[in-house]
Formats: C-alpha cells, sequence, structure tokens
C-alpha cells in the first residue's frame, strides 16, 4: 500500500460530493462500486485519492470551513468512514478514524508538504519580528 505517490484517476469533479456522501465508489472508468465489492488495495488506493486530492475535494463541501485541514474535511465524509469501516471489517484497521493517521504515517502529499513548510516559514517569520521588536525597545535605545 503506497498511498503518498501521485493518483493515476484524474482529480475531482463537481460529481464528488454525490460520491462522498453514497455507498458507492466510482473508479476512473466510470464504473461504480459497493466498497464491499472492493479489494483492499483499492480501498486504500480510494483513501489515498481522498487524501492526494483534499484541498480540492474538500472545496467542494459545503460545511469545509469547519476544518482547518482539509484531509479533516475529507475524512468527516460518510465516504471516508465507510471506506474505514471496510478496512477494519478486514482487520487492516482497528477502527475507520484511524485511516487518516495511517496514511500519514507513510509520508507526506504535495499540499500537506507545502502546507507545513508555509507554517514553518510564518513561526520563523513572527519569531524574527519579534527578536527585532525586542531589540528596538526602548530599554535598547541609546
Amino acid at each position: 500500500m503506497d498511498t503518498v505517490k501521485e493518483p493515476v484517476a484524474p482529480g475531482p469533479g463537481p460529481g464528488i460530493l454525490a460520491s462522498l456522501r453514497s455507498g458507492f465508489w466510482t473508479t476512473s472508468n466510470g464504473r461504480k462500486l459497493a466498497f464491499s465489492e472492493m479489494t483492499t488495495d483499492h480501498l486504500w488506493n480510494a483513501l489515498g485519492w481522498l487524501r492526494w486530492y483534499a484541498p480540492e475535494v474538500a472545496a467542494y463541501l459545503p460545511d469545509n470551513g469547519a476544518f482547518d485541514d482539509p484531509a479533516e474535511a475529507v475524512a468527516a465524509e460518510p465516504a471516508w468512514s465507510a471506506i474505514g469501516n471496510e478496512l477494519s471489517d478486514r482487520a487492516e484497521l482497528v477502527c475507520w478514524y484511524e485511516a487518516l493517521s495511517v496514511m500519514r504515517n507513510q509520508g507526506e502529499v504535495p499540499w500537506e508538504r507545502s502546507r507545513r513548510l508555509k507554517r514553518r516559514r510564518a513561526e520563523a517569520a513572527r519569531a524574527r519580528r519579534a527578536v527585532r521588536k525586542a531589540l528596538d525597545g526602548p530599554e535598547n535605545a541609546i
């Protein structure tokens, strides 16, 4: 299971919301499969696809503003928990909600890496400003 490589299937389109709220996964060639019909690898690949495209998928979610992390917004959708439950039934997971943690332990996808680096740069900039402010304070004036 490699859930951090770029998916072969294209990114999400307007029909993604219906897919996230149904009991079926639509393959890249348009075939609908019930989660129970999918192989274990296919289930992990579906979660990997959702994670890879999480910012784009989350943009289609009407309630995505409740989450700071796009992957967490996607993981709150019924399809994610249904796939996770299927993986749990197959003894791949203890419980559906650990799927995102298991996947993140394999490494970052590009948007997660970019987001982490942006956060790190912002924190470094704040630290530099705090140092400059401390050095420019009245107690350091000549």
